[in-house]
């Protein structure tokens, strides 16, 4: 798979935080880590575990609307759309179940995080060194 497929996998995620922070900031912050701080989520049907070796951890985090605790497990799912996102904005439903396929396909892992509604939320991506060089 071209690793072209990565970037554009970073771009929706920020894309989607540029689109839901209507106040506040969005960061991207893209590092080298000793080894995965992954650890499989409620509602992870597919729980994988962490990756061995060092990994690119590439996080984009908000301060906009947050996502309910619900929300998150079904957030990667083909067709998934927020009802509170949706409702000012377009969109398939397929740019997270997209970025989850491509970075899978280069041996990573994805995730979300919020605190909840109103608390923003951060979007990791860790790729295997083995895979992004």
């Amino acid at each position: 798979m071209a690793k072209g497929k990565i970037f554009e996998a970073i771009f929706n995620f920020v894309g989607n935080a540029i689109k839901y922070t209507s106040e506040g900031v969005v960061v991207l912050k893209i590092e080298l880590a000793s080894e995965s701080c992954y650890e499989p989520r409620n509602g992870d049907d597919d729980a994988k575990g962490p990756i061995s070796g060092p990994v690119i951890r590439v996080t984009v985090s908000d301060t906009g609307m947050g996502i309910s605790k619900e929300d998150i497990p079904y957030l990667f799912a083909k067709f998934s759309r927020r009802d509170a996102a949706h409702m000012n904005s377009e969109g398939t439903g397929l740019g997270l179940y997209v970025v989850k396929l491509v970075i899978e396909a280069h041996g990573g892992r994805t995730w979300a995080e919020s605190e909840g509604e109103g608390e923003g939320s951060r979007f990791v991506i860790e790729i295997p060194v083995n895979h992004a060089a």
